[in-house]
């Protein structure tokens, strides 16, 4: 292996390790489903908070996440496209958990479509 596939590698892994625990937190809330008292109403409205957080963490951590110089400028630009996408895509997860919360909050249905459309359009990108 030559040191322009170690550094691919390396940089889709760290990318891969970000999206994968992601789609874990979203797991996560989705088991969370069905009938619910109100403790676990109020606990899933504290999960949907620092799930958001989360979001916007991995979002900045991303951002740090360097595609490699000695990479060809197409793969480089290629690159950069992805962590851009990425990005935007934690962020609108991020955005669309705001919305679940408020939803949970007040059990208003604007907010849930909020949520739902948001959600949608994370893996639309």
């Amino acid at each position: 292996m030559n040191t322009e596939q170690r550094l691919f590698i390396s940089f889709e892994n760290k990318v891969t390790d970000l999206v994968i625990t992601s789609m874990e937190l979203l797991n996560n809330l989705n088991k969370m489903n069905g009938e619910l008292s109100e403790e676990e109403l109020y606990n899933l409205t504290l999960n949907v908070g620092n799930v958001g957080e989360e979001f916007a963490t991995r979002s900045k951590i991303l951002t740090q996440i360097k595609v490699p110089e000695k990479l060809p400028d197409d793969v480089q630009s290629s690159l950069e496209v992805v962590k851009r996408d990425l990005s935007i895509g934690f962020t609108e997860l991020e955005e669309s958990m705001l919305c679940f919360a408020k939803y949970l909050a007040g059990r208003d249905s604007i907010s849930y479509n909020e949520y739902i459309q948001k959600r949608i359009l994370v893996f639309v990108i």
